[in-house]
Parts: structure tokens; sequence; C-alpha cells
């Protein structure tokens, strides 16, 4: 299986990697993808999140991109479009990344 093509699960797998975590009130997470474009199309990333994260009663704030567990785990998906992007995470103390 070659893990570095599109359509193979890898992203779902974040998604679900992400649960092991929900009751951690001091998760903090952050999710990317080249642009934000790539998040929001029908079928992305955001959209799966909330098919898959629903039941879990999170909570999605679709201005910031952000997903909100009932514990305050918190999960943002974000973009680096740009080689300047990566300087707005510096000094984030994030727990995961992906």
């Amino acid at each position: 299986m070659n893990t570095k093509a599109a359509g193979s699960g890898k992203s779902y797998i974040l998604l679900l990697d992400i649960l092991r975590n929900i009751e951690d009130p001091d998760f903090r997470g952050v999710i990317f993808r080249r642009t934000q474009g790539d998040l929001r199309k029908p079928g992305g990333l955001w959209d799966e999140a909330k098919q898959l994260w629903q039941g879990f009663g999170c909570e999605f704030r679709e201005a910031t991109m952000t997903a909100i567990f009932p514990s305050k785990c918190t999960v943002k998906f974000s973009h680096m479009e740009k080689e300047k992007d990566k300087y707005s995470w510096q000094g984030s103390q994030l727990t995961y990344v992906g």
C-alpha cells in the first residue's frame, strides 16, 4: 500500500487518532492541510471531522475551524499555503500536530 497516495485513508486515521484524547481537557491539537480550500471543500477533512465526531458531543465553530469536545479537548484545522504561514504557529503549545 502506498501511504503517500491520495485516498489511502491517512487523513481519516488522523481524525480517529484524535479520539484517543477527547477526555483530556488540556489536549490542544492542530491538523494542517496545504490550503484552506483543501479543508473546506465538500467531503474534505472538516466535513469528515463533523461527521465522525458529532456522536462524541463535539461542538464545531465554523468561523475558526475549531472542534471542541465536552472535556474542552480542542482541535484546530488550519493551512500552510504560504511559506510565511509557518510563523503564525511559533510558540504555540500543542500536544498534537497532524
